[in-house]
């Protein structure tokens, strides 16, 4: 009986520390570690936010375009950001850091 308790208790040990041993390499050494596949996860996740932000901005683009294809709205742009005028036009540019300066 004794012999038998320990040979069951000497392969305790031994699948234990195996286990260990395993447990141990694939949470820090493996290739495809844990600490590896947290890692990936976080940035497949960063990754999934910027491609939503992109997707945002490609719509707001999109719709952009169809405006700007309007060639008065068009030249409104251009007015506004630009500062394009026609040929018959004055244009100044009134800065509104200047006039509360002048008001005070």
């Amino acid at each position: 009986m004794t012999s038998k308790k320990r040979r069951l208790k000497k392969r305790l040990i031994l699948y234990g520390s195996i286990s260990l041993l395993f447990l141990v390499w694939m949470t820090y050494f493996d290739d495809h570690s844990l600490l590896i596949h947290r890692e990936l996860k976080g940035e497949v996740s960063r990754l999934q936010k910027e491609k939503k932000l992109l997707i945002t901005q490609i719509d707001n683009v999109q719709q952009q375009i169809i405006v700007l294809k309007n060639p008065d709205s068009l030249k409104k742009y251009a007015r506004e950001e630009y500062y394009y005028k026609a040929d018959d036009e004055v244009i100044f540019i009134i800065d509104s850091n200047t006039i509360d300066v002048m008001e005070n």
